[in-house]
């Protein structure tokens, strides 16, 4: 399930967005640029059907939970970032971080993207992301944190943006 998954996303990605990897593919980078809030895609529905089958309307739900807090101001949204297993902890998923960073800073663009561990959280934040309140997309499922890296202003980056109007925290 979850290799078609990822399948599906690499080539949404490369589709509609920037694909970065490592020269021996051992990392990769799914980013999009988000000026607004994208329109629904009919077909996303039946490619994320047939590439997770019986388990779609989980990943539905996670897609709906993540648009819900998703930032609706001009960014970079890291979707996705994946190193083998057998060369983590070398700083791999550092320098693609590294090098996208690069280039928003370049544009003074800020970027966001959604921690799905406490471990992947802290990388993030020694990359200069700041997190938000958890969100769980049920009450038995695993905490996800959004993260916001703003723009630079005199030397400082910009706090988190303030939530979608649409999303009420739960009490």
């Amino acid at each position: 399930m979850f290799t078609g998954y990822f399948r599906y996303m690499l080539a949404l990605g490369l589709r509609h967005g920037t694909v970065d990897t490592t020269d021996d593919l051992t990392g990769i980078a799914i980013w999009y640029r988000r000026d607004e809030t994208p329109p629904p895609h009919p077909d996303h529905l039946y490619g994320l059907d047939e590439a997770t089958g019986q388990y779609a309307p989980k990943f539905l739900l996670l897609d709906a939970m993540f648009e819900a807090r998703h930032p609706r101001l001009p960014h970079a949204y890291l979707a996705y970032i994946a190193v083998d297993p057998a060369v983590q902890n070398r700083g791999i998923g550092s320098a693609l971080l590294a090098h996208a960073h690069e280039a928003l800073d370049a544009e003074n663009l800020p970027a966001y993207l959604e921690a799905s561990n406490p471990r992947n959280r802290d990388l993030y934040a020694q990359h200069g992301y700041e997190a938000g309140p958890p969100m769980q997309p049920t009450s038995s499922g695993p905490p996800f944190w959004p993260m916001w890296r703003g723009q630079l202003n005199g030397g400082v980056r910009s706090s988190f943006p303030p939530p979608n109007p649409y999303y009420r925290r739960p009490r």
